[in-house]
């Protein structure tokens, strides 16, 4: 029972010395993000380095939908700080519908004491795309507008008309 007791203070205290790189990013209710079609938003995450020594990390994510501002095949973080990254998020080239978009934060240089982790931390959000209500009011009245004056012209000849033979009696 002794050597369990001791075993458990020992592991509580080399967890209590843990530190391991962060990703934080921006709040978004239910995890989607709704943009317009053809719309773009900025969306930061920032990588956080609880260590005593520098951090090297490295990004991947979903071109599609993502494209980070100042990118860098490597960013270094110093000891005890975060980065902020940038992502401009579009919806040019994709229909309405909700997509998942993903990035992954790798860890390339293993910081402190004993065997180096290195670490992937993948964070992923849903886009929801939604169609452009102003291009189908655009595209509506330039097809349905002349049909509607026409029928103006028309509804108005009949006003006119019935009022003409109503004048008359």
């Amino acid at each position: 029972m002794k050597i369990m007791v001791l075993i458990m203070v020992n592991l509580m205290t080399a967890i209590y010395d843990a530190k391991a790189l962060g990703v934080v990013s921006d709040y978004l209710a239910n995890d989607t993000m709704e943009l317009v079609e053809g719309g773009s938003r900025l969306y930061e995450a920032r990588i956080q380095n609880p260590g005593e020594e520098p951090l090297r990390v490295k990004l991947t994510y979903d071109p599609k939908f993502l494209k980070i501002i100042g990118f860098q095949d490597e960013y270094t973080i110093p000891p005890k700080s975060s980065m902020p990254v940038k992502f401009n998020i579009t919806a040019e080239n994709a229909e309405p519908g909700t997509y998942v978009v993903e990035y992954t934060v790798h860890q390339l240089s293993g910081a402190g004491a004993g065997l180096p982790l290195l670490l992937k931390v993948g964070k992923n959000f849903r886009l929801k795309i939604k169609e452009n209500e102003n291009a189908q009011l655009e595209n509506g009245s330039a097809r349905y507008g002349p049909l509607f004056g026409i029928a103006m012209v028309i509804l108005l000849l009949i006003f006119i008309s019935k009022r003409n033979k109503k004048s008359k009696r």
